[in-house]
């Protein structure tokens, strides 16, 4: 657990490597929503656009051909004479042009042409019209046949053409024929003329509708990419209530959901938290009765023995061994009651209630010395020899909270004195001579690291609690309380060392346990 308001629920799921891994690549709300309306708009845009483009082309084909039906009906009633200086009028008017020719004549000759209608023209018309042509069949009819020619002038052309007899009202020539030719517009001119329009008016208004769809799905889904960031800082614990929007819709609700949520693991948290504080205190005080308890006894043992023993020495020594039992556990009391003000070295620890103090430089062999002789009524009083081997290594000076260490290797000497005491030298070997109990205080030392071992005669721990043998209220002994180890090893981390264990034979005897402490000097 953090503080200031911040709790750690533990990773999500969605974050595993596994999980990420074998997931499917991953499709944004976005991209689901735009893709399809994106299509759909494409597709009706699309085919709205070809579809007035077509029926525009056809439309002004339409008209063309509409313009000289009207043409041919206007000249087939027309009441006054079609005379040459009428049809020039008539040209400029409607932009037609007129070719009046003999029927039936081998003179080619037309009786009037346009001035524009060169003899490529003519031929061309001669080939869609021949003069034997029955022209009731052919004039203003649905069907205007065009006519394409190439004009040296002009290239390639097209010319609606319609021919008419030649009205009786204007005829000179009983036998002769009008026939009309009205511009065309090419294929390609028309299509860029009035199927352009109605495209880039598609094309617009799908750019338009583009836009308008895009803003729309950003309006949906901005929001709920904002619930979903603010979804995954209050899995990584950070308790803090999302903005609610104005506008009422189901976004909306989702939000006031997760706010729901929000201030119900607000209180979760605080209950944890208080449950977890009382649990803490309850190991504080398990961890201090445990240290006043091996202090207690230590007193009581050396006055026990001091009211036994009245030649003197032994009195002084037992009576001095009290008084220092009992400074240490003044000494346990003071730091207990200063938990709440930790300095120096670092926090309290869990279980211990360690508090740092400043640094101190000690020999190792004085450290041993020390915490020996306050216990040894103790194992005088369990008939377990204790001792320390002479080493190079015991005139080691290192840095540490003396009180610290001092509980620490007390821990660990009482706890072997405990187990020499309850094992009586069992061998785990067959005929292998059986060990007197004894405790045995050894040291090492590297460059940087100093390496205490304490060695018992005692069976070892059982193979249930191998595993565990550290962690709180772990014990084997129905009078223990499970923390001596626990304190010793929080004392050695923070110390910058650690605490490991292992059984041992020595010159063949019984395996020994030996419980090694690890220190930086």
């Amino acid at each position: 657990m953090s503080d200031h308001g911040r709790f750690t629920l533990g990773k999500p799921a969605i974050g595993g490597d596994k999980v990420t891994s074998d997931r499917r690549a991953r499709t944004p709300l976005q991209r689901q929503l735009l893709h399809p309306l994106l299509l759909v708009l494409g597709v009706g845009f699309l085919l709205a656009s070809i579809t007035n483009a077509v029926l525009a082309v056809r439309n002004a084909r339409a008209v063309e051909g509409l313009r000289l039906k009207q043409l041919s009906s206007s000249l087939l009633k027309a009441s006054f004479p079609l005379t040459a200086n009428v049809l020039r009028q008539l040209e400029e008017l409607t932009s037609a042009r007129f070719l009046h020719e003999k029927l039936g004549s081998a003179d080619r000759v037309p009786m009037y042409r346009s001035e524009d209608l060169t003899t490529e023209m003519i031929n061309a018309v001669e080939h869609v019209w021949p003069r034997d042509t029955t022209l009731e069949s052919k004039t203003i009819t649905d069907s205007i046949p065009p006519v394409r020619f190439k004009s040296v002038e002009d290239g390639a052309r097209t010319l609606l053409s319609a021919a008419i007899p030649f009205p009786e009202s204007a005829r000179g020539d009983p036998a002769s024929r009008l026939v009309i030719l009205m511009p065309s517009e090419s294929w390609r001119t028309l299509w860029l003329r009035t199927a352009l329009p109605p495209l880039a008016a598609g094309a617009l208004a799908g750019l338009v509708s583009l836009l308008i769809v895009a803003w729309l799905s950003r309006r949906f889904t901005d929001p709920l990419l904002e619930v979903a960031t603010r979804t995954t800082a209050i899995a990584q614990g950070e308790l803090i209530p999302l903005t609610v929007p104005e506008r009422d819709d189901e976004v909306r609700d989702l939000i006031l959901a997760i706010n729901l949520m929000v201030r119900e693991l607000g209180q979760l948290h605080q209950s944890i938290r208080h449950g977890e504080q009382l649990r803490t205190l309850g190991q504080l005080g398990a961890g201090f009765a445990h240290q006043l308890r091996n202090a207690a006894l230590g007193a009581r043992m050396a006055l026990e023995f001091s009211d036994r023993d009245t030649t003197g020495g032994r009195d002084e020594e037992s009576l001095r061994i009290a008084m220092a039992q009992l400074q240490r556990m003044e000494l346990y009391l003071d730091r207990f009651l200063k938990l709440s003000q930790p300095r120096g070295l670092g926090e309290q620890a869990a279980v211990s209630g360690y508090v740092a103090t400043e640094r101190q430089s000690i020999r190792l062999d004085g450290l041993v010395e020390s915490v020996l002789q306050l216990i040894e009524p103790m194992a005088r009083h369990a008939h377990v020899a204790i001792s320390q081997e002479p080493s190079p290594a015991m005139e080691t000076e290192l840095s540490g909270d003396v009180v610290a260490l001092e509980q620490m290797l007390s821990n660990l000497v009482v706890n072997a004195l405990e187990a020499a005491a309850s094992g009586i030298g069992r061998p785990d070997a067959e005929n292998a001579p059986r060990l007197s109990p004894a405790v045995i205080v050894k040291a090492s030392a590297k460059a940087t690291r100093i390496s205490i071992e304490v060695w018992d005669t005692g069976a070892g721990p059982p193979e249930g609690v191998a595993q565990t043998l550290f962690q709180p209220f772990v014990t084997t002994r129905p009078e223990g309380c499970g923390l001596g180890l626990t304190v010793a090893r929080e004392i050695a981390v923070a110390h910058g060392g650690d605490i490991t264990w292992r059984r041992e034979k020595a010159n063949g005897a019984a395996p020994w346990t030996v419980f090694q402490v690890t220190l930086a000097k």
